[in-house]
């Protein structure tokens, strides 16, 4: 870095300092609340990793199997479409070619991913001129808000995810703002990348490059949003097309069946919302208006057609990018703000006037990184974890040591399927595209799962019991054979597992066998018949 005219040589340390250390205290903020939560984890696991949903388990199946056998399933022995994200098990895949597979891959692709997040927004922060102070006061509450230590545990796509919204909201922010710039990061080849990779990451984020597609259409830039449009369908429309080919749907199942896409009153209101603030978005991009209104705009309608299309909770995970996204353009704002009150000397009446909005959104934004400290307080990583090594890995455990290569019938299917070679049937669809298509037709009923496990030659069946009977009956004719109950459930729909056998033999067999596995289980999973 090159001196500043008429800064001593001290002066300029000063300077390289102050430009650091955001990053830096930020880094070690990150890393405390991970080794804390890493604490609390492996104080309720037996020093064991474990991630905090099941789900974490399915992408790691998939890319043990696409890595190993060139099979992109759950199970190695069919395709299947299980997972939301396309890309997410193909850079697993990646790493356990690389280095084999292995079960901390996710936790440290996340916590790359949250580095790189964070070193980000300090750099565009920076780049705006926004102070020092401001910028490690930006970073921290994103680190606690997102919050971050609870992606690293997920250890699903959704870190990723947030580096690429707030990498690609941006870099449609300089360019629908016309910045001048220089910078490789806002030439049309890399936004293009960004568009492609942060839709083949997660597939909500397809409302926010058509968004700055129609907005580069407003502009009069057709070849450019054009463009935008196509890259961020190019992963989409090859992998539905890869799945159509295997006989599975254009969408992954997960989407079509957990999403809220056909409720016609939700649509409704979510595109009432949206096209309120794309009119607003469409006015203030007419209009010229300057980066900051053109990034909380992006913000806004991006938070409602989440809203309106996708889901909320689930550890935090599915709303973390708009977390994240909203920090960064808040502290943008406050950087205005901080201007305009200690630079032109606004004063209170004009800062309670103008922006009485930032104002809002800053107790809200309190109020989300109170949540994220109370959940790093309250212990949540370790309980959750907790509740998956007792429940859906002691199953896989289970299965890997007495059913390898059988036919078996689940509604978890993750740790299962990673730690057990399976025919699984997924009970809930997400990796069986017969029980998809029954239950997008409404029609599982007893009758239809009997056939559907008949058909399979299952030969017993491991429920929770919030699933089935909770969500469709049952297949008719199995004989319950034992229980496995947690002593609480923190994080898993159920704190039982029923295990059920599809004949009176097989019914025999699989007590003689969950006998044998009892005292291996965790000392607080109770085992009964």
């Amino acid at each position: 870095m090159g001196a500043t005219p008429g800064l001593t040589e001290r002066e300029v340390d000063a300077d390289d300092t102050r430009r650091y250390w955001p990053v830096v205290g930020s880094l070690l903020l990150l890393a405390l609340v991970t080794c804390i939560a890493l604490f609390q984890m492996l104080s309720s696991t037996g020093g064991r990793l474990i991630y905090v949903l099941d789900d974490t388990y399915i992408s790691m199946a998939i890319a043990k199997h696409f890595a190993e056998l060139g099979v992109w399933g759950v199970t190695p022995y069919e395709f299947t479409s299980a997972s939301s994200s396309p890309l997410w098990p193909l850079l697993l895949a990646a790493t356990y070619r690389l280095v084999g597979t292995n079960e901390q891959a996710p936790w440290l692709l996340n916590f790359g991913f949250c580095v790189l997040l964070v070193c980000f927004i300090a750099w565009a922060l920076r780049r705006e001129l926004v102070n020092s102070w401001l910028i490690g006061a930006v970073i921290a509450v994103v680190v606690i808000s997102a919050p971050m230590h609870t992606l690293v545990f997920v250890g699903l796509e959704h870190s990723a995810h947030a580096l690429l919204t707030v990498v690609f909201a941006y870099q449609a922010s300089i360019v629908l703002d016309r910045s001048a710039t220089t910078s490789w990061l806002f030439s049309l080849p890399s936004w293009l990348v960004t568009a492609a990779l942060l839709c083949g990451t997660r597939y909500e984020a397809v409302a926010l490059v058509a968004v700055v597609a129609g907005l580069l259409l407003l502009r009069g830039a057709w070849l450019m949003a054009l463009a935008v449009m196509i890259a961020g369908a190019a992963p989409l429309v090859i992998y539905g097309a890869i799945s159509v080919y295997h006989g599975n749907y254009w969408i992954p199942n997960p989407l079509l069946l957990k999403t809220d896409l056909l409720k016609a009153e939700d649509v409704g209101l979510g595109l009432g919302l949206a096209v309120s603030l794309v009119q607003r978005l469409v006015v203030n991009v007419l209009l010229g208006a300057h980066l900051v209104a053109l990034l909380l705009a992006l913000f806004l309608c991006a938070t409602v057609f989440h809203l309106a299309f996708a889901r909320m909770g689930y550890f935090y995970r599915y709303e973390a990018y708009l977390v994240v996204l909203g920090l960064f353009s808040l502290g943008l704002w406050s950087s205005e703000i901080w201007h305009q009150v200690v630079l032109r000397g606004m004063t209170i009446r004009e800062l309670t006037t103008r922006h009485l909005p930032a104002g809002l959104l800053l107790v809200v934004c309190a109020c989300v990184s109170l949540r994220g400290a109370a959940i790093l307080v309250r212990g949540e990583v370790g309980k959750a974890a907790q509740n998956i090594y007792e429940q859906q890995y002691q199953t896989g455990l289970f299965l890997n040591a007495h059913y390898s290569g059988e036919a078996v019938a689940l509604n978890d299917i993750g740790a299962a399927n990673f730690l057990a070679d399976l025919r699984c049937l997924d009970l809930l669809g997400l990796a069986s595209v017969d029980v998809t298509t029954a239950m997008l037709e409404q029609e599982m009923t007893a009758e239809r799962s009997t056939d559907i496990v008949r058909a399979r030659g299952v030969r017993i069946v491991l429920v929770n019991p919030y699933y089935l009977p909770g969500l469709h009956p049952l297949p008719n004719g199995l004989v319950r054979s034992g229980v496995w109950r947690l002593p609480s459930a923190f994080v898993v729909a159920d704190d039982e597992v029923v295990f059920y056998g599809t004949s009176e033999a097989e019914a025999a067999r699989l007590r003689r066998n969950l006998q044998e596995f009892e005292r291996r289980l965790p000392a607080g999973v109770m085992s009964g018949a």
